[in-house]
């Protein structure tokens, strides 16, 4: 019988509680994993996900999860992109998704985060890409961003208009950088 190597997960809540432990299937090659639409996905789940030590990519859809989902995310070694949307991140959580150590894009989609935890983002060595949409974005917040100088990609989407101006004067501010701003 030939072994099947699952690399990704895309879940609800109901499927990821039913899922085995590692141990129980010998080693986990799960690189990715995805909490879709509708997944109702809580700070526990994420938790959860520590069985899982080889993920390289996680989607987080859940407006149930909180700064302290975020605290175990550190623990992943191996983890390079995270998206997160709808969720209920702060500025607090900010400050664990900045220590995880090998970030290289991560992805706020209506995440309630402030200038100052755009400023935590400095803390990420190899953050390459960056994508902020439809989050409250200040004039101030892209001026933290501006210290980010090995992006190679910055998004913005629906700017407040007061930000839009400084967005295309940080664009000129960091020639090696791709900024796309879109309203």
């Amino acid at each position: 019988m030939r072994a099947i190597r699952l690399s990704l997960l895309v879940l609800a809540v109901s499927a990821f509680t039913a899922l085995r432990s590692p141990a129980q299937d010998g080693p986990n090659p799960v690189t990715e994993v995805r909490f879709g639409c509708h997944s109702d996905a809580t700070d526990a789940q994420v938790a959860a996900l520590k069985k899982y030590p080889e993920l390289k990519t996680i989607h987080l859809l859940s407006d149930r999860i909180t700064d302290d989902g975020m605290e175990p995310l550190k623990s992943f070694p191996k983890l390079e992109v995270l998206r997160l949307n709808s969720s209920k991140i702060t500025d607090k959580g900010l400050e664990h998704v900045a220590a995880i150590p090998n970030l290289r894009e991560l992805v706020l989609f209506r995440t309630p985060v402030t200038a100052e935890g755009l400023a935590l983002l400095k803390k990420i060595p190899g953050l390459r890409k960056l994508c902020l949409c439809r989050i409250p974005i200040t004039s101030e917040g892209v001026a933290q961003l501006k210290e980010l100088t090995k992006l190679e990609s910055l998004s913005f989407e629906q700017l407040k208009p007061e930000s839009r101006e400084k967005a295309a004067e940080l664009a000129a501010l960091m020639p090696s950088t791709k900024v796309s701003i879109s309203r």
